[in-house]
């Protein structure tokens, strides 16, 4: 066992794969050590350092991506329950026998997953630690907006949904584009990047699911 000798963490020098992460989850998620409030704030001031820290194996003093994307959809469940249980900050989100955080998780998670691995595929990080950086994105901001809609449906100011749609829109290539930090130009790039494959996949997926439902 190896600990940092400035800090006093302990060190996993193990490449990250989907075993560690199923690991990490339960070893993280139900410890209480973390603070949610600071780990939400080091994801809007350092989002690069913070997912950094897993990747590499400081993880110390940090939650899981795993407790994230799960409380994140709790937050979503929850906030559906309180308002209307069709609409997220105005998006239409009732699936006929599904739930709409399922639906958020199975369907958005794997699909910004794939496309910032497609788009940072230079950078030489594997589809697992994608998908601990999109977890942290992900989930991050679900927690955030969650009680944004229940005050926006409680308060009646449905004029705030389509700002918060496109926030939620947006998020993911930007806070993408500053873990993976480099010059203005080749960020936005890169960001254009990823946005135009992630709406590929969304289209091709949104064309399956209206040919299902006509046959």
């Amino acid at each position: 066992m190896t600990f940092c000798p400035k800090c006093g963490q302990e060190y996993r020098g193990e490449s990250l794969t989907f075993i560690t992460i199923l690991k990490d989850y339960f070893n993280s998620f139900f410890s209480l050590d973390g603070s949610l409030l600071v780990d939400i704030r080091e994801m809007f001031a350092r989002p690069g350092q913070y997912v950094f820290n897993y990747w590499n194996g400081f993880r110390r003093g940090q939650s899981s991506p795993n407790r994230i994307l799960v409380l994140s959809t709790l937050f979503v469940g929850l906030a559906l329950l309180i308002s209307d249980e069709s609409q997220f900050l105005g998006w239409q989100m009732q699936l006929e026998n599904f739930s709409a955080p399922l639906f958020l998780l199975l369907l958005l998670l794997p699909t910004l997953t794939v496309a910032s691995y497609l788009a940072y595929l230079s950078y030489k990080r594997s589809l697992a630690e994608h998908l601990v950086l999109n977890c942290y994105v992900l989930g991050t901001w679900m927690i955030v907006l969650s009680p944004l809609s229940v005050l926006t449906d409680v308060l009646d100011l449905t004029w705030l949904n389509s700002f918060f749609q496109i926030v939620i829109a947006a998020t993911p290539f930007i806070w993408t584009a500053r873990v993976f930090h480099e010059k203005w130009w080749k960020t936005a790039l890169l960001m254009l990047l990823h946005l135009g494959i992630c709406a590929l996949f969304i289209a091709a997926l949104a064309y399956w699911l209206q040919s299902m439902s006509s046959t």
